[in-house]
């Protein structure tokens, strides 16, 4: 008897196929000839053994789909989250029996490793929110210094509804409300210029020169747009 079942396909035309030996290894008949087991049972079992000798091997399947060792062609099916990228990248280098995940989802492959997926989720984007700020200076100064200062690192990180948030929730002087207004009026927000005076509205106007400046700028440069800016505020 010759048997052949299905258990993966090949999608990578390997030169030697890392799996050969599995595949073509023989059926045990013994207790299927004697009656002993039904074709559905000899047929599952055959199955099982080809698959219990694959794992063994350094090999990577996604939905009964053999890649080989080729980890460009596996990630191009994966297409994991930038988040999941490092973490898959460091199970793909250690492990080395065979990575078998049913269907393609980098969630399911971090999941059977254990990998918290929305750990990697938020320190990923911790990690971006710092590089955003890494090139700012560390600004020393009064209240309204470290205002500004913090409202420009807010709209890094969260953009205008974080500028928004933010001012919703300051208790302000006339001095801080020109300043939240700069801000507004450097990001073009329509519909809040009813909570402000003609005077902090058309101070605030003017400061927004200063405020789109500070969205660009970097360094020393940050440092001394920010301090022109308050000696304009006085």
């Amino acid at each position: 008897m010759n048997v052949k079942v299905n258990t993966v396909e090949c999608a990578n035309k390997c030169k030697d196929c890392i799996i050969k030996d599995a595949i073509e290894q023989k059926a045990d008949y013994i207790q299927y000839l004697r009656g002993i087991i039904s074709d559905k049972k000899f047929l599952d079992n055959y199955k099982k053994k080809i698959m219990w000798k694959i794992e063994k091997k350094k090999v990577l399947i996604i939905s009964g789909k053999c890649y080989g060792n080729n980890v460009d062609k596996f990630l191009e099916e994966l297409k994991p989250r930038e988040w999941e990228k490092e973490a898959i990248n460091e199970i793909l280098k250690y492990e080395n029996k065979a990575i078998i995940i049913e269907q393609a989802s980098s969630a399911k492959l971090l999941e059977k490793y254990g990998v918290n997926i929305q750990k990697l989720r938020k320190e990923y984007y911790e990690n971006k929110k710092r590089e955003k700020l890494r090139n700012l200076p560390v600004i020393k100064g009064g209240e309204l210094a470290k205002f500004i200062d913090n409202l420009a690192r807010i709209y890094r990180i969260e953009g205008r509804d974080g500028i928004l948030k933010a001012i919703k929730e300051e208790k302000m002087n006339v001095k801080k409300k020109s300043i939240s207004y700069s801000f507004l009026y450097a990001l073009d927000v329509r519909g809040e210029e009813w909570k402000y005076t003609k005077m902090e509205r058309e101070f605030g106007e003017h400061l927004s020169i200063y405020v789109r400046k500070l969205f660009e700028a970097e360094g020393e440069e940050y440092k001394k747009i920010l301090e022109e800016m308050l000696k304009e505020i006085g």
